[in-house]
């Protein structure tokens, strides 16, 4: 897997109107917590949660967790949380599914587990 160093522009813009609107990003588990992104850039976001506050956690999400899993949900219609952590080794997976699923033609199934489906066109 090739994991680019930054986002690409119409992620990147998508991102930024995303925070924009609400820097919030409840996580998609049965006991949603609050993720702030108080921060991005082309290179990742930074993320302000729990484990970022007891200074266990630096925060950043580095831009090729965000771009693979967008790619993957692009190109094949759906994305896991599952698959994510497991299969592309994305260990922050809950805050880059919490921003996933605010981005334009994005989708969360209902039920357990965390399913993402990708209804959009090829660009956020």
């Amino acid at each position: 897997m090739d994991k680019p160093s930054t986002l690409s522009p119409e992620l990147l813009a998508a991102l930024q109107a995303a925070v924009a609107a609400d820097p919030v990003f409840p996580t998609l588990g049965r006991t949603p917590v609050a993720n702030v992104v108080t921060d991005v850039s082309e290179r990742g976001f930074l993320v302000q949660t729990a484990k970022a506050q007891d200074g266990t956690d630096n925060g950043h999400v580095p831009a090729w967790m965000l771009q693979v899993a967008w790619d993957h949900l692009v190109e094949h219609g759906q994305l896991t949380n599952k698959h994510l952590l497991k299969e592309m080794k994305v260990m922050r997976s809950s805050a880059v599914c919490a921003v996933l699923a605010r981005l334009p033609g994005v989708q969360v199934d209902p039920g357990p587990g965390i399913t993402l489906r990708y209804q959009g066109s090829k660009a956020p």
